[in-house]
């Protein structure tokens, strides 16, 4: 394999404009444990908020950092080719690594994963369309009715 020749890491690889890794880091609402979640996030819908509490229950139930969770879940989707991520550190960029190496989730893993997107499978009318929970003086654009 053809290596870059400003990558850091060696399972990285020449693109026409910089280096295309084949895996990268998710990001995301399920990036990092947002403590805000927690403590009432009035921007976030009651139903999105449960739910965001339910997926970190889930990663500290089955031992599994969040992005890894993520990815290792986008792994085990049937006609998923790719996932396109991007890593801001070399060491985001191992982890990324060892989820490929653990591979896709296991089916109960996925069962209870699945439990959590039907607690709030659509976006909930009152919360606002572009929230960004790691600024709690944000309200985002308005809510959608």
């Amino acid at each position: 394999m053809a290596r870059c020749p400003d990558a850091r890491h060696p399972r990285c690889q020449p693109a026409r404009h910089g280096c295309l890794s084949r895996l990268t880091h998710p990001a995301g609402l399920a990036r990092q444990e947002i403590p805000s979640v927690y403590d009432g996030a009035p921007w976030l819908a009651p139903q999105r908020r449960a739910q965001l509490q339910a997926l970190y229950a889930l990663a500290d139930d089955v031992g599994i950092e969040l992005p890894v969770l993520c990815l290792r879940w986008a792994l085990g989707v049937e006609g998923v080719s790719t996932v396109l991520t991007g890593p801001r550190s070399l060491e985001q960029l191992e982890q990324n690594f060892e989820a490929v190496d653990a591979g896709p989730l296991h089916e109960e893993v996925e069962a209870r994963l699945e439990q959590v997107y039907n607690m709030c499978p659509h976006r909930p009318f009152e919360e606002p369309a572009g929230c960004r929970l790691e600024y709690t003086d944000y309200w985002g654009p308005a809510a959608l009715r």
